[in-house]
């Protein structure tokens, strides 16, 4: 029985990501891995695939559950402060290719309004379980993505390029 987890099916936090990559990283998977390069994950036979742009990595099922508690319980938690600072970083990487700017930045919930040449285009935040969210405007549901250049690419603008 295969059970298949990809994506575009759940969503992984940064946090998420950051485990795996520390898990394949101490096993003896012979590539650096970092969190951005983690694709999907996938259980086969009682075998847990990793995909990475740079290969698979494969670990046995209970030793993998085991692997994550271990991690989780290593990690120390973040401070605000340096959750901040992380989430700012990735907003402005996300905002570069698309030319958008975005205004001040309400601290407490981590949100902001972004700009496209000076357009209001949508409201942009973070809650507190690292999911990035997207409002379009006062009255539209919010809809999660697992980074800020997702969250960004779902409102279909285009991406900059030099001619």
């Amino acid at each position: 029985m295969t059970t298949l987890t990809r994506n575009k099916n759940k969503i992984w936090t940064y946090t998420d990501r950051k485990i795996i990559s520390i898990i394949i990283n101490r096993s003896d998977y012979p590539y650096e891995v970092t969190p951005d390069d983690f694709e999907m994950l996938w259980i086969d036979a009682g075998v847990v695939v990793v995909k990475v742009t740079s290969g698979y990595a494969r670990f046995n099922v209970s030793q993998f559950k085991s692997l994550v508690a271990i991690v989780k319980a290593e990690l120390a938690e973040e401070t605000v402060a340096e959750r901040n600072a992380r989430q700012v970083k990735e907003l402005k990487q996300a905002c570069v290719p698309y030319n958008l700017t975005y205004g001040q930045i309400d601290w407490l919930s981590f949100g902001t309004y972004l700009s496209y040449f000076g357009d209001r285009v949508c409201y942009l935040g973070c809650n507190s379980k690292g999911y990035w969210y997207i409002r379009r405007n006062l009255r539209s549901n919010n809809h999660y993505f697992g980074c800020a250049r997702d969250a960004i690419a779902s409102l279909g603008l285009r991406v900059l390029t030099v001619a």
